[in-house]
């Protein structure tokens, strides 16, 4: 049980989040803080729910540098969590909102006691079950990997790509970063990071999806091998500055100058089950092979017509992460 001094730092500390952060947190915290509210007047940190409310404020709490006092409820906050759930992993804070978030791959800010805690109650049955779990993870993983099943990494242009994770490396990226504060994709916030950004990836809620073969479908014209496949098609990732959409991401050759090469776009696509789309829409050729989950595909066109014309599942050459920015380039 929360004892009475920390009670009402709870107290103090829901309220002030939710004067200082009408505006500025993520619907992921909102839902996030409701859900450790309850494990804080229970005690049960226990759940896999209540441990990945934890990450999201934890992961989300460096987005908040405009808004100090929300840094400072939400740091008191995390702490509280901590302390009454010692299984739970945190990032560093800072220990005030004018000094920059230390990055939590390195290592910093976690004390040492705090760790020696955490590890005298961490359940033995519950590690080896971990180490066991992992192992056979692993196992599986590099045998599905090495059959084929899984697409693999195809090219080192536009990062690693898969079922898992995909990676951002924009090679200029940190001149971006005085006007970029995050990212988002699928919902979720990710840190620009000076342009290296590693998204997670997971199955696409049903209700996000729509059927490849519809009258409605943007893919009209297109033949499925699976008649009842549903997808969903990313273009482009959003980037923000305080809380504004600031620009975009996107993957593609478009800033290479070679008038002897067609324009070549890549997209983000998720289907939920294998599937081969063959015949065209808006003038375009398709003809691609997915795998359930998450894929790349591409367009490409003359670049003469700044048009698309054909789109597949095979990268081709030249592609790269690029900024574009609302903001710059209505001032160039």
């Amino acid at each position: 049980m929360i004892s009475p001094p920390d009670l009402q730092i709870w107290q103090d500390s829901v309220n002030g989040i939710n004067d200082s952060g009408k505006t500025d947190l993520f619907k992921e915290e909102w839902s996030a803080l409701l859900v450790l509210n309850e494990s804080l007047s229970s005690g049960n940190f226990q759940s896999d729910e209540s441990r990945m409310s934890f990450t999201t404020i934890n992961e989300c709490f460096s987005m908040h540098r405009n808004n100090p006092a929300l840094q400072a409820h939400l740091k008191n906050y995390i702490d509280l969590c901590f302390k009454y759930g010692a299984k739970l992993q945190r990032l560093d804070t800072p220990q005030s909102s004018t000094e920059p978030v230390a990055d939590p791959s390195n290592g910093e800010g976690t004390p040492q006691a705090n760790e020696s805690v955490a590890l005298k109650k961490l359940d033995i049955k519950l590690l080896i079950a971990i180490i066991l779990a992992t192992l056979v993870l692993g196992m599986v993983v590099f045998f599905v990997i090495k059959s084929g099943i899984l697409p693999g990494e195809q090219t080192t242009e536009t990062g690693k790509f898969t079922q898992n994770f995909f990676e951002i490396n924009i090679h200029d990226g940190a001149k971006y970063s005085d006007h970029i504060d995050y990212i988002k994709f699928m919902d979720k916030a990710y840190r620009y990071n000076d342009g290296k950004i590693k998204i997670k990836l997971s199955k696409v809620p049903a209700e996000k999806l729509e059927p490849v073969v519809s009258s409605n479908s943007i893919f009209k014209g297109v033949g499925s091998s699976d008649l009842k496949a549903n997808y969903l098609l990313i273009p482009t990732i959003s980037v923000f500055k305080n809380g504004k959409r600031a620009g975009e991401i996107v993957a593609s050759n478009r800033d290479k100058i070679n008038s002897n090469k067609d324009i070549a776009m890549m997209m983000i696509m998720y289907v939920d089950r294998n599937c081969k789309l063959k015949g065209s829409f808006s003038g375009i050729i398709v003809n691609c092979s997915l795998k359930k989950g998450w894929n790349r595909v591409f367009f490409s066109g003359s670049r003469q017509e700044i048009n698309f014309k054909e789109m597949t599942s095979t990268q081709p050459n030249g592609l790269e992460w690029t900024v574009k920015m609302e903001e710059l380039s209505m001032s160039n």
